[in-house]
């Protein structure tokens, strides 16, 4: 049954139908959702906090996890979440977006 969930949330993702691939998502018991779908679908319903929530409470994070926590973030620790990211990734391009925002985070945030 929680394979057809997954499917099936996965379906209305690429539907572009959020609200109704997290009412399936949720119905998907913790340890077996894609953590990844879930915050996407939170983001683009707008429950940034739950986004929020569900990051902080992933025990390893990737890059990409940590760089979107700092996205959600302010201040200290949204830089902390940067670096953490950068530690974690080779690619090029997520360094260098991470850095320049938080370069923009100390020019408005840290000054």
């Amino acid at each position: 049954m929680t394979i057809s969930l997954l499917d099936h949330a996965r379906s209305l993702i690429n539907k572009l139908e959020y609200e109704a691939a997290l009412q399936f998502i949720t119905r998907i018991p913790e340890d077996e959702r894609d953590i990844d779908m879930h915050l996407e679908c939170l983001l683009e319903c707008g429950q940034t906090e739950e986004a929020a929530t569900l990051l902080r409470n992933i025990p390893d994070k990737t890059s990409k996890q940590h760089m979107a926590l700092a996205q959600l973030e302010t201040g200290k620790q949204a830089v902390e979440e940067y670096q953490k990211g950068i530690q974690k990734t080779q690619d090029i391009n997520e360094i260098t977006d991470a850095n320049c925002a938080i370069a923009e985070i100390w020019l408005t945030d840290l000054w």
